[in-house]
């Protein structure tokens, strides 16, 4: 039947409301309601709880009842189903009402259906990994696990670099695709089973079940070796993994895992996998009344949080912990879209994932749940704290991106391309560069698989960034740090060239201002509107929800790291701070700036001229460095310094 399974869950919805405003004042039970209409209590239950549709006379003499507008003659499906022991048996297929949704089976161009009649849910093989214990897998599930797309992901770390700090870190990305699917699970069936819920709120097909399962194992697929350290943090690769259309193509679409889905699910609910798979959570409501799938998925409170939540801890081994009571007050509902959705051809309504926090009844919200989602993002911080911004984490995510950086950019000869750090795992990636002809890649691989990391030498907090007002300080530092990698890594080398080092010997690490910031923006029932979490009006929240906010906002800071030897140099040290000054501590104006970049360059000058230099001498040429750098056509080099200290000697 085309769109059937909408048509089941808007007639549930539809039924439901009539029942508690009309129908049960005039019928009082539903059995009285069966016995007119012919048909059994027991059939009468699947109308009202979402798992049949009613034919022909039923369906009139139900409509007739009930006004449900689902039932108007001109409303209900065209088609039905000519199939018989679950194979098709016509290729006549009626497009959906809604073409964002799709049908069961699907047509191809040949005339043959492509698809299952029926979702594969039921339980194939068993797998059983670490913090999550047993997964019962399907067989398609399987399938996809089987591909060798799906095995890479055993080679990427879940954690990147944080093995350097914590030893154990060595989760992988396979394990947590396969815990997020449980997670998702887990979800699915506290929705269904959530008995404070209205029929038409726990709802969820088992063509949805299985799209979400699907989504969820699939999530991750896209990642590359340090994937969040080249993306996220560092910007050296500007696509991101859920956000890069060919990336998709290559691992889903045209891999041998697009082939299966396609076969086994059809291409119209590929389709909409694909959708699920690549919405941003400010974009869940154009996804209409199949957004929820996007908010079990990967949205702020979802199945990938989850599990590497309570993975990441785990093997970090932090006593960290979060209860999920929450779990238990998961429920489905038409939310209203954002003007801004809807001007962009949107739904006006998306069915969203609620938490239950209010008490009706009593007009009281559950603080035991409100606590543990305040709770779950605290966790969140303090994995932030202890391990994504560890300074030695950060040091070793600063050295992978150079090495990754030059090796794609300062290699002419045989530059690395995104193609080929797609094919490879962690290791691979890194006995690559450590192998390459490019001198500073080879040189920070070699000093990561040795965990020779990098030392702290100048560091900016958000405190000491923001301490000038009206400067907005870190999003320019962000803006020429993080966004221009280029940029950042011409300065690296000025700065290792001013102070004597090679190139790679200085880097930079400046990460985005939010940090990766999960912020409180879950859906929750709060009174009589559906609010997020960071918006409900409780004097005891507000304040540790900010609280949290901003002990994460207090986490970012723009580091710079040496190569061991050269922090024991008191002379390099000492310059190179200087020069960090310069360029990284806030200044209210430009001569502020300029006064500090004069200091930095004097003492480089006074110990190029030796006695030959008087300090007008010193003083001159470094005057006439500083026009250089406010002209803005050379950066300062020694080279620029010793050419300035010629041409001054030359005119006297």
């Amino acid at each position: 039947m085309a769109n059937e399974l909408d048509n089941k869950l808007v007639l549930s919805k539809q039924l439901t409301d009539w029942w508690n405003n009309e129908g049960k004042s005039k019928w009082r039970t539903r059995k009285k309601l069966s016995q007119y209409l012919k048909i059994g209590d027991s059939t009468l239950g699947d109308y009202f709880n979402g798992r049949a549709f009613p034919k022909n006379d039923t369906a009139k003499k139900l409509f007739e009842v009930t006004n449900c507008a689902i039932l108007k003659a001109e409303t209900l499906p065209l088609l039905e189903s000519t199939a018989t022991n679950n194979k098709p048996t016509s290729a006549a297929i009626v497009a959906p009402v809604n073409p964002s949704i799709p049908t069961s089976p699907v047509a191809s161009s040949q005339g043959t259906l492509i698809g299952t009649t029926e979702p594969d849910i039921k339980a194939y093989k068993t797998f059983r990994i670490g913090v999550t214990g047993d997964v019962l897998i399907s067989k398609l599930e399987c399938k996809i696990i089987d591909t060798r797309v799906f095995q890479r992901l055993r080679s990427i770390k879940q954690l990147g670099t944080s093995y350097l700090v914590y030893p154990s870190a060595l989760h992988t990305r396979f394990e947590h695709s396969i815990g997020t699917l449980q997670e998702a699970e887990k979800i699915i069936q506290c929705v269904r089973d959530n008995p404070k819920s209205a029929p038409h709120q726990t709802i969820i097909d088992e063509w949805d079940h299985q799209l979400i399962r699907l989504a969820a194992l699939l999530h991750d697929i896209c990642h590359i070796p340090f994937g969040h350290t080249l993306e996220d943090e560092t910007n050296v690769i500007t696509s991101k993994h859920d956000n890069d259309t060919a990336r998709r193509d290559k691992f889903i679409t045209n891999s041998e895992i697009g082939t299966i889905l396609k076969t086994e699910i059809g291409e119209d609910r590929f389709n909409l996998l694909m959708k699920i798979i690549s919405t941003k959570h400010h974009d869940v409501g154009k996804l209409g009344p199949k957004a929820y799938m996007a908010d079990i998925v990967n949205n702020t409170l979802c199945a990938d949080l989850l599990d590497y939540l309570r993975r990441d801890l785990y093997f970090c081994f932090l006593r960290e912990d979060f209860g999920d009571r929450f779990m238990k007050y998961l429920y489905l509902d038409e939310v209203p879209n954002s003007e801004e959705i809807i001007k962009e051809n949107a739904p006006k309504t998306a069915r969203r994932l609620i938490i239950r926090l209010w008490k009706k009844e009593s007009f009281k919200y559950r603080r035991d749940v409100l606590s543990e989602l305040c709770e779950l993002l605290r966790t969140r911080y303090t994995l932030g704290e202890k391990v994504y911004y560890h300074h030695a984490k950060i040091s070793s995510s600063a050295m992978i991106s150079r090495a990754v950086w030059s090796a794609m950019n300062e290699n002419p000869k045989q530059p690395l391309t995104i193609q080929q750090i797609s094919d490879m795992g962690d290791e691979q990636l890194l006995h690559y560069l450590a192998n390459c002809n490019q001198p500073v890649a080879k040189k920070l691989a070699n000093s990561i698989l040795n965990r020779s990391l990098y030392k702290s030498a100048f560091t900016l907090n958000r405190i000491e960034a923001e301490a000038p007002s009206g400067t907005n300080w870190i999003a320019k530092m962000v803006e020429q740090f993080h966004i221009d990698a280029k940029n950042r890594v011409q300065v690296e080398d000025q700065l290792a060239n001013l102070c004597n080092l090679e190139p790679g010997d200085v880097l930079i690490y400046c990460p985005s201002q939010d940090m990766g910031k999960k912020y409180a923006r879950m859906l929750v029932e709060w009174k009589d509107e559906y609010k997020m979490l960071k918006d409900i009006e409780d004097p005891a929240t507000k304040p540790a929800l900010g609280s949290v906010e901003k002990s994460h906002e207090l986490l970012w800071s723009l580091s710079v790291y040496v190569k061991p030897s050269a922090k024991i140099d008191e002379k390099c040290m000492k310059s190179l701070l200087g020069f960090c000054d310069y360029r990284f501590s806030p200044h209210k104006n430009p001569q502020d700036a300029e006064r500090k970049l004069e200091s930095a360059l004097t003492s480089i000058i006074i110990e190029k001229m030796g006695t030959g230099g008087t300090p007008t001498d010193v003083a001159e040429i470094a005057s006439k460095l500083v026009a250089v750098q406010r002209r803005g056509t050379t950066m300062i080099n020694q080279g620029v310094i010793d050419s300035i200290i010629k041409e001054t000697k030359n005119t006297k």
